[in-house]
């Protein structure tokens, strides 16, 4: 050993080698190894120079001191004999051979010394012959020596010729071939051709060893090696190629083959065309040809059949596409004939699709015979009664019923009514059952040849007996479910089955399996079934109870004018329909909607199902609904007050698992944690380690836990404001407040929410399990129906997790208080279930339904065989070869004129898919993967169009595919994933077979061998699975008998509750946390958690529901006014005393209102208080919102140097500073009523003040701060303070949250916040302000004024003539006016304000005084004069009649006045709102598509904007799209546009309200007249230099833009699969959009508001009409009953302007009666006017003849005076009336006989009777004059003594006539009705007016009386009008043109 430490020590060359020679001689025997002992010396004498100490002498060392060093020494040696870099290589290479000769010790078993002198040997050799020319000759030598010892021993040492390794190796390959030959009989012809084996053994023997020992194991291999061997024989490749294709290992012999084949055709083509080796063709290329020849056994001579036709590189590229499709269709080369392929290789592939498909299809589906179909459907029933005879014969039966019935029914129509008919029987049992339609073959019958007549199909006999045997089912009162294959018309079959029910009147529930679906259908067959008289509907997305929500008068009346608008149609009722959703005779819907509509009739109390029976239920798709959906439960959403108020917790729980998230990394699936330096892999999943850390870390910040001493810090005394460098103070653990009452849930909870939080962190996916769509998390049934359901909510907190992640509105969780299962949905039909679906299942499916619903089955085969082939399945090892086999084999087929449905599992991965598509073929890909998608499947499928899309297009999809894609092969279905369940997989298979395509073929590409192992793997497990589902069934039954029994024990409980709402909703509450952290629920369960409150009169558990039952008593006023709310608002600060905010600021407002009764100082005192602490609370909840912001920044926001990089907004950021700000404001409310600390504010101010600032900054801040000292004092005391000392009244004003806001922010989108805040009961808030006592004295004035003018204008309308009276009617107005703001602003709100009222009565005044004149206003006030006479009449007593009626009329005329205010008002308001919703829609639009137009046109792509925009978004505000904008209105306000398009509007109205009867009508017309062209053009032209402002602005504010467009953009983040739901930023067509809308907002609030005028106006007519009567009859009063001096007086002034003789004797007639003149029969006519009734006069001609004369005919309604008119007997001309029944007459003097007859029927006294005559005699001046000319004197009747001013006789007179006005297009005779046709047609005709002869007709006076009315309201103004033989032709009724002015009385004038 002396020595070895010498050597170790001393590394000198020449040491060493004496060393090792010692070593040699002492250790080796005599010639042992001499060979190597000379080497060794010979490296140490010669190379001693270029020896490397550190290799060759440590080598040295390192063999000798080793075991085995005689055979590693001479290996050395060997080695060393080999000129080579000693490097890597060498080392690996050296390595290698020392591996396999250990392996020739192990496996020969030959010594060590014997093998060592083996190697000593070898070594000679290769000194002497150099028979190795590398280091890899040796290997191989080796390698041979290992598994041919002696064979190869032989060969080394042959003396007759030199070693060479390919000899060697072809003595091996050819022992080796022997040797199998031998084993499996079979000669291999060519392994003796040495020139052939010589290149096929040039690969390295590992190689070719693996290859013929290991792959060559069965004859079938060795005959595939005969193959390879032809095939590389006449491949001829080069050692290189050869070398290459061995290196890559082979799986096969044909692999290898194919591998041979593939690069001969490869060299081939690339001589031909010149293809590049690195192009990736190739790859592709190589794919199909080894795909072809490994599986379906093609050979070299197949492939090169092809050669000759590729002559470029399109070629090829086509070449490769058809051996894929080759492949695809698993058809033999010969299938083809390629010998007659076109020679255009671009039509090789629609050549060869077509081909397959014929090959694939080469038989046409036989269509099955209706025997055969009921021969199969009895072989497959376990059902007695569907054997073969007995459907054999219900048949022949039904087809005997159809063919009588077609005998007797030829249409619709006749079939519909007797369907109602019979339908009308039903209370008629016994006659019903005498109809035909009793019969259910008969009703069959009809549905059949309904559904034939109507859709012009044929029903098959397939579906024919699907009916029948459901209705046998019906008929044994036994559920039936019906495997109906997929495309057998199931939807024609359900339409049948319901049709038959309904005509019996049974209530039909049609169930399908998602919402898109009842729609199509409904809107499929609405029509159809409306045909045959049944009401069908939906109940799709809410339906019902969107129908039943409560809405106002005005709201209905806006939907009703916006209908009529849309439709020109009035609909009456808007909700005329809205029991017929669930009073329908046939309903369709998915479950979910069934479901919750059951829930809101029995939970919510809403009955929108109107006492619908579960009769009968038809199932679409019965697997989807009851067994893969069998526990899914639908809820309605409630909101569970108070969760608002465990937001914080989440917040903690989602900042630690980022914490943890930010040092983790997932590399290839396994997550790492870094420490720092190195990422290190976690020893447990990342899940248990988050979960662990951060429920430990919560647990103690809830101090669920205790804290330990350190973690308890200093003490009390700790303040976070404390430097610690100063102190040594340590802070406590943090603490996280909750309510105290929802403690014990918190901790039931957290770890559910963690392990939620951590499922939302690390687990899911977008795309997968959910999808983020208008920035809501959206659920998605990725494993099922593909559908979305946005309004599903995950449990747990996991949906809240996931918005945060991911920055979406955060909503707060709601406790589920109310659900059932589709199980007990289903259940309630008991046996009234019939199901039809395309795939039930196997045994264990039909044992859970049979087990679960009492259902039989039957299977119903195809009508024909089904036309599906499948193909090759793709097998892929990465996400990447599969995205690109999808696309690729998608694109070969597109491009050979097919057809393609793409369906994945989920949506993120059929939009990449689609994506990578769409680079391709663009638009012709379509998406489907949501509802919005469905429109895509209703059109027809073109060649070339490709529909990527989820499970959502395998359920009831229907694909139409058009000819041509048929004659290309039909649609080829790639189906890229294995569904969990083979019903699934069925659905997918065969999307338009259900059209019946005939010839159609679908091309399914993942199934085959491999495919099928996991199929029968899938299929266990769904069998597990359903074993499993019957116990999970049970489950879910209890979970609804739960519910069920707590619905009952909460319906006792609230009999005897004192406040219901509330108390309901603590129930609701409670109910949904025993959900929550019960682990078996069931009745038993619920009643012992209910059994503490079964009799309690207090429910309320809940401090927002005790806050809610507070503020509704709050306004109940009784003696106990503040004790039941004070009660409930200390319950619930008992229940929170922290969060409950509410509560408090409730608290005080009860007080305030105390105050308000009492005006106690302790009152304000209290309110102060509570009002504090409700400042307190919202001041936490801000403090955790603040921190929520921080813990929600994206991840990305800092940058790699952990400095912050600004981001964009995202959307549950910009809704939480929406909450600060609504807090801050409620703060700020609170501070007005209580006060604030001005001190803050002060010294805030003086730090800024500190800093630098400018000028103007500064001056604005000093000036603030000076504000604040001036008003420190009322600040700091608030409103309240004040009170308890001055204890002054205030009024108490309670308005809604949404006023607290600050008038800069928009209302409108704080409404989901607003929300939230009233569902935590702060709904209002208290505006409080001191209260001015009441004036009274002034009031008094201008009350007592107003009422003196009431009094006065009511006197002068009534006792005033002319213009007089119109100034009565001014005053009375003023009056009531007067008396109302008096009223209003004296007592109400005490404002009353001398100064407006004088400057009021100022401008009334003189407006009167201008409008009337000062005579007006003498005669008025003689008018007020006799009114005040009237007054003082009444007051003593004395009032006669006149008087009485007189007063009556003023009291009317003032009711009419004040009416006439009020209804105006409220007319203004109705028209405010029925405008808004109308008129103002209507026109906003009308307006908003063109200014849009216009926008866009001018600068929809200019860059200034884009550029403005991006600085707000950078900004986060928008100050630069508001700058634009302002300049944009002010454009539009510099405009003349708003005033014509006014001027427009009001044409257009005044147009309308000509034939518009009511304001509906007009507010509808007025959109339909204006046109948006106009507008267009004109706006056009204002906005023509927008371009120029944009520039404008941009230049202005340069330097702020760049800084601003510096600023760092979003980026994505490495760790995760993050993206955020951002504040939506401001698009171009976004904003445009918006300012469109603001733009066409002011046009519309200008355009509207004079329509709105107008329409006020047209509705205020039957105001004024009913108005304008009260006026008419004071008028009629006026004239009949005025003072005789004042009609004498207007005799006189009449007479001034009178100059003809007979109108002197007309004035002398008129003061003669209004005097003591006699009356006369003219009198008795205008009489009759003044007493509004008809008087008859009974007399005797000068002949002696009895006769009647009637005058006021047109009184006739009335009962009439029956007067008695003698005539003289004593020769004078006077006679005598008295009254006709003999009733005794006072006298009141002479020639007064007929007003005293008169006078004692009416009670008028007899003078008023006479100037009331004289009054109207005046006033009908011109035909007064006229009668008096006309009548001869003993026809005059005068009663009476004749006075000198008596008018003598006239010469001429005619008696009087009706002054009815003529009517327009009626003619009234009496006599001779040709005379008077003649005569208005010579009239007409000596005008030129023709007057046809159709136009006379004949009516009595009062029917044309009352056409003139009608016709005048209508606007006629042209006509004929003849009155007995008096003709008129009028050419305008209004201005009353005349022919024969003697002939003529115009009434109307």
């Amino acid at each position: 050993m002396e020595a070895d430490d010498q050597v170790l020590t001393n590394t000198d060359p020449t040491h060493v080698s004496k060393f090792l020679l010692k070593f040699f001689k002492e250790t080796l025997k005599p010639n042992e190894l001499k060979n190597t002992v000379i080497f060794v010396q010979k490296i140490f004498e010669k190379d001693q120079k270029q020896l490397s100490l550190e290799y060759e002498i440590l080598s040295f060392l390192e063999i000798a001191q080793s075991k085995k060093w005689l055979i590693e020494m001479p290996l050395w040696c060997l080695c060393r004999t080999f000129k080579c870099p000693k490097d890597e290589i060498f080392a690996k290479e050296v390595y290698e051979i020392h591996v396999e000769v250990e392996n020739i010790l192990k496996k020969c078993n030959d010594s060590m010394d014997t093998l060592g002198e083996l190697l000593d040997q070898i070594l000679e050799l290769q000194q002497n012959k150099k028979i190795f020319k590398t280091l890899n000759d040796l290997f191989q030598t080796t390698f041979l020596l290992q598994i041919s010892f002696e064979t190869t021993v032989k060969i080394l040492f042959d003396t007759s010729k030199d070693y060479q390794i390919m000899d060697a190796k072809i003595l091996w390959f050819q022992l080796m071939m022997n040797k199998l030959s031998e084993k499996y009989s079979k000669q291999i012809p060519l392994s003796n051709n040495t020139k052939m084996l010589q290149k096929f053994l040039s690969p390295e023997l590992q190689v070719l060893h693996d290859l013929l020992d290991n792959k060559l194991q069965s004859r079938e291999n060795l005959i595939e090696f005969e193959k390879l061997l032809q095939d590389f024989n006449e491949a001829e490749l080069s050692d290189e190629i050869w070398m290459k294709i061995m290196s890559n290992k082979a799986d096969s012999i044909k692999t290898l083959n194919a591998n041979i084949i593939f690069q001969y055709l490869q060299n081939d083509l690339q001589y031909r065309i010149n293809v590049e080796k690195e192009n990736d063709i190739w790859v592709g290329f190589s794919l199909a040809v080894i795909n072809l020849f490994a599986e379906q056994n093609w050979n070299l001579k197949n492939f090169q059949t092809f050669l000759p036709k590729i002559n470029s590189f399109t070629d090829l590229e086509n070449f490769v596409k058809l051996l894929n499709l080759i492949y695809e269709y698993d058809l033999k080369f010969e299938a083809f004939g390629f010998e007659n392929f076109p020679s255009v290789s671009s039509e090789w592939l629609k050549y060869s699709t077509k081909i397959a498909t014929k090959q694939v299809f080469s038989e046409k589906a036989e269509i099955l015979k209706p025997e055969e179909i009921i021969k199969l459907i009895a072989e497959s029933s376990t059902s007695d009664n569907l054997d073969y005879e007995s459907l054999s014969l219900l048949y022949e039966e039904y087809l005997e019923e159809y063919n009588n019935f077609t005998n007797k029914i030829f249409d619709l129509p006749t079939l519909a009514k007797e369907i109602s008919d019979f339908r009308n029987l039903n209370a008629l049992e016994q006659i019903k059952k005498t109809h035909w339609l009793f019969k259910l073959n008969s009703r069959i019958a009809a549905a059949v040849f309904a559904i034939n007549y109507f859709f012009r199909i044929q029903l098959r006999p397939v579906q024919i007996l699907t009916i029948l045997i459901s209705m046998e089912a019906r008929k044994q009162k036994f559920g039936k479910l019906l495997q109906v294959p997929t495309g057998e018309g199931k939807t024609m079959i359900i339409a049948a089955i319901a049709i038959i029910e309904a005509i019996n009147g049974i209530k039909v529930d049609i169930v399908t399996s998602s919402t898109e679906l009842a729609v199509n259908q409904y809107e499929k067959l609405k029509q159809f079934y409306k045909k045959l008289g049944f009401i069908v509907q939906h109940n799709a997305n809410g339906n019902a109870s969107n129908l039943m929500s409560n809405e106002n008068a005005l709201q209905l009346m806006a939907k009703r004018i916006k209908y009529i608008n849309e439709t020109g149609k009035d609909p009456g009722s808007i909700y005329q329909h809205v029991d017929e959703v669930y009073e329908a005779d046939i309903l369709y819907g998915d479950v979910e909607d069934y479901l919750a509509d059951i829930l809101q009739t029995e939970f919510m109390d809403q009955n929108i199902r109107h006492d619908r029976k579960f009769e009968l239920v038809i199932v679409d798709e019965v697997d989807s609904m009851m067994i893969d959906g069998r526990n899914d439960s639908v809820r309605l959403s409630t909101k569970t007050p108070g969760m608002n108020d465990l937001l914080q917790v989440y917040t903690a729980i989602w900042s630690q698992l980022r914490n943890i998230h930010s040092h983790t990394k997932n590399i290839d699936g396994i997550w790492y944690y870094s420490d720092g330096e190195n990422l290190k892999e976690f020893d447990v999943s990342v899940e248990s380690f988050a979960r662990n850390a951060c429920l430990s870390y919560l647990k103690k910040m809830l101090r669920f836990e205790d804290l330990t001493k350190e973690e308890k810090g200093s003490g009390e005394n700790w303040d976070e404001n404390i430097s610690i460098d100063n102190c040594k103070a340590e802070p406590e653990f943090p603490k996280l407040e909750i309510p105290e009452y929802l403690r014990e849930y918190v901790k039931t909870q957290l770890p559910k929410w963690i392990d939620s939080a951590i499922n939302a962190m690390f687990n899911m996916r977008p795309g997968f399990d959910y999808v983020l769509k208008n920035g809501q998390i959206v659920v998605v049934d990725a494993s099922n129906t593909g559908a979305h359901h946005p309004t599903m909510r995950w449990s747990d907190g996991l949906h809240q997790f996931l918005q945060m992640k991911h920055g979406c509105y955060l909503e707060p969780e709601a406790l589920a208080t109310n659900y059932m299962s589709k199980v007990t949905f289903f259940q309630r039909y008991g046996t009234n279930i019939l199901g039809l679906t395309g795939t039930i299942g196997g045994e264990s499916s039909r044992k859970f339904l049979d087990d679960v619903y009492n259902v039989k089955f039957v299977d119903i085969p195809s009508f024909k065989g089904r036309r599906h082939y499948e193909m090759v399945p793709f097998m892929c090892a990465s996400k990447i070869e599969w995205i690109k086999d999808i696309t690729d084999t998608t694109a070969s087929k597109l491009n050979a004129g097919r057809a393609v449905l793409i369906i994945t599992n989920y949506i993120d991965y059929a939009e990449q898919i689609a994506n990578n598509l769409r680079i391709k073929f663009g638009s012709h890909v379509l998406l489907y993967i949501d509802r919005e998608g469905s429109a895509i499947i209703e059109k027809e499928v073109k060649p070339g169009q490709c529909i990527v899309a989820t499970n959502i297009a395998g359920r009831g999809t229907d694909l139409l595919i058009s000819d041509e894609v048929e004659k290309c092969g039909g649609l080829h279905v790639l189906l890229t994933f294995l569904p969990e369940n083979d019903r699934v997989e069925r659905q997918n298979i065969g999307r338009t077979s259900r059209t019946e395509s005939t010839d159609y073929n679908s091309c399914n590409s993942s199934r085959k061998s491999m495919l099928e192992k996991l199929r029968n793997i899938r299929d266990q497990e769904s069998l597990k699975a359903v074993e499993k589902a019957l116990e999970e069934v049970k489950a879910t039954k209890h979970r609804d008998e739960a519910f069920e029994e707590y619905m009952e024990i909460r319906k006792n409980i609230l009999k005897h509750v004192f406040n219901y709402e509330a108390s309901k909703s603590s129930l609701d509450t409670i109910y949904g946390k025993y959900l929550r952290t019960t682990e078996e629920i069931k009745k038993d369960t619920v009643i012992k958690e209910f059994k503490p409150l079964m009799n309690a009169v207090d429910v309320i558990t809940n401090p927002y529901d005790a806050v809610k039952g507070a503020v509704s008593l709050l306004g109940v006023i009784n003696d106990n006014i503040f004790d039941a709310p004070e009660k409930l608002l200390e319950k619930a600060e008992e229940m929170d005393s922290k969060f409950c905010a509410s509560a408090y600021y409730y608290r005080g407002v009860a007080a305030v209102l105390k105050y308000s009764s009492d005006k106690q100082p302790a009152a304000i005192e209290k309110a102060i208080k509570y009002f504090k602490m409700a400042k307190d609370a919202l001041e936490l909840k801000k403090v955790y919102i603040q921190t929520m912001i921080q813990i929600t920044i994206p991840e990305n926001s800092f940058s790699a140097d952990e400095t912050y990089v600004e981001m964009p907004k995202t959307t549950l950021h910009s809704q939480l500073e929406r909450q600060i700000t609504l807090i801050t404001s409620l703060i700020h409310n609170i501070e007005t009523l209580i006060g604030r600390n001005v001190k803050d504010d002060l010294d805030y101010l003086d730090k800024v003040l500190k800093n630098p600032l400018s000028n103007d900054e500064r001056e604005k801040l000093e000036k603030q701060k000076n504000e604040l000292k001036i008003n420190m004092k009322s600040l700091e005391d608030g409103v309240l303070k004040p009170l308890e000392i001055s204890k002054a009244d205030i009024t108490i004003e309670s308005q809604p949250i949404v006023k607290v806001l600050p008038p800069s922010e928009r209302a409108e989108l704080f409404k989901q916040e607003i929300e939230q805040f009233e569902d935590d009961q702060f709904k209002t808030i208290l505006i409080v302000k001191e209260r001015p006592p009441i004036n009274w004295w002034a009031f008094s004035i201008i009350a007592g004024a107003a009422l003196l003018q009431i009094i006065g204008g009511a006197s002068a309308a009534l006792f005033s003539l002319g213009v007089g009276a119109s100034v009565g009617f001014a005053l009375l107005q003023e009056g009531v006016c007067d008396m109302i703001y008096a009223v209003k602003s004296g007592i109400i709100n005490r404002n009353l304000n001398w100064v407006t009222y004088g400057i009021r009565k100022a401008i009334s005044l003189t407006i009167t005084m201008f409008s009337f004149g000062f005579g007006a206003i003498k005669a008025a006030a003689k008018g007020m004069a006799s009114g005040a006479k009237a007054v003082g009449k009444f007051a003593i007593g004395a009032a006669n009649r006149v008087t009485k009626e007189g007063l009556k009329l003023a009291c009317k005329a003032v009711g009419r006045a004040v009416t006439l205010e009020v209804s105006k008002t409220a007319i203004s308001s109705t028209m405010d709102y029925v405008c808004a919703e109308t008129i103002e829609k209507g026109l906003s639009s009308l307006l908003e598509t063109p200014v849009k137009q216009i926008f866009i046109s001018q600068i929809g792509t200019d860059q200034n904007l884009l550029k403005l925009l991006q600085c707000d978004q950078k900004n986060g505000n928008m100050k630069y799209s508001a700058m634009f904008t302002q300049e944009v209105l002010g454009i539009l306000n510099n405009s003349n546009f708003v005033k014509q398009m006014q001027d427009e509007t009001m044409n257009i109205v005044n147009k309308i309200s000509q034939v518009a009867n009511d304001e509906i009508k007009l507010c509808g017309k007025v959109l339909k007249g204006i046109e948006a062209s106009t507008i267009l053009v004109k706006l056009g032209t204002i906005f023509e230099s927008l371009s120029q402002t944009l520039s404008k602005i941009v230049i202005e504010n340069q330097a702020d833009i760049e800084k601003s467009l510096a600023k760092a953009s979003a980026s994505t983040n490495e760790n995760g699969n993050y993206s955020y739901a951002q504040t939506q930023t401001l698009s171009i067509h976004d904003f445009l959009h918006s300012l469109s809308k603001q733009v066409s907002s002011i046009i519309v609030s200008e355009l509207s508001g004079v329509a709105k005028q107008l329409a006020v106006n047209k509705i205020s007519k039957g105001l004024n009409k009913w108005a304008s009567s009260v006026h008419e009859e004071i008028g009629k009063y006026r004239e009949s009953f005025i003072d005789s001096e004042i009609v004498l007086q207007s005799a006189e002034e009449k007479r001034e302007t009178v100059t003809s003789k007979e109108g002197n004797e007309t004035i002398d007639y008129i003061e003669n009666v209004a005097n003591d003149g006699p009356g006369d029969l003219r009198h008795a006519k205008h009489l009759s006017s003044v007493i509004e009734q008809p008087i008859d006069i009974h007399t005797v001609d000068e002949n002696g003849v009895k006769q009647v004369i009637r005058v006021g005919d047109e009184y006739s309604h009335k009962p009439s005076i029956e007067l008695h008119y003698e005539r003289p007997s004593d020769g004078s001309n006077i006679g005598h009336y008295t009254l006709a029944d003999g009733t005794p007459i006072t006298s009141s003097g002479k020639n007064s006989c007929l007003f005293d007859a008169v006078s004692e029927k009416t009670k008028y006294e007899p003078d008023l009777l006479r100037r009331g005559v004289a009054n109207v005699m005046l006033n009908r001046f011109e035909s007064v004059q006229a009668d008096i000319q006309h009548y001869k004197f003993s026809d005059l009747l005068v009663g009476g003594k004749a006075s000198k001013k008596n008018i003598s006789q006239p010469a001429t007179s005619r008696p009087p006539r009706a002054h009815s006005p003529a009517s327009t297009r009626h003619v009234a005779e009496i006599k001779d009705h040709a005379d008077n046709v003649a005569k208005v047609q010579k009239a007409g005709a000596d005008r030129g007016i023709p007057v046809p002869v159709n136009t006379v007709i004949s009516a009595d006076p009062t029917e044309l009386d009352n056409s003139v009315d009608q016709d005048y309201k209508q606007g006629n103004t042209q006509g004929v009008y003849v009155w007995k033989k008096t003709a008129v032709v009028r050419e305008n009724f209004m201005n009353g043109y005349v022919i024969e002015r003697t002939e003529t009385y115009n009434a109307k004038q």
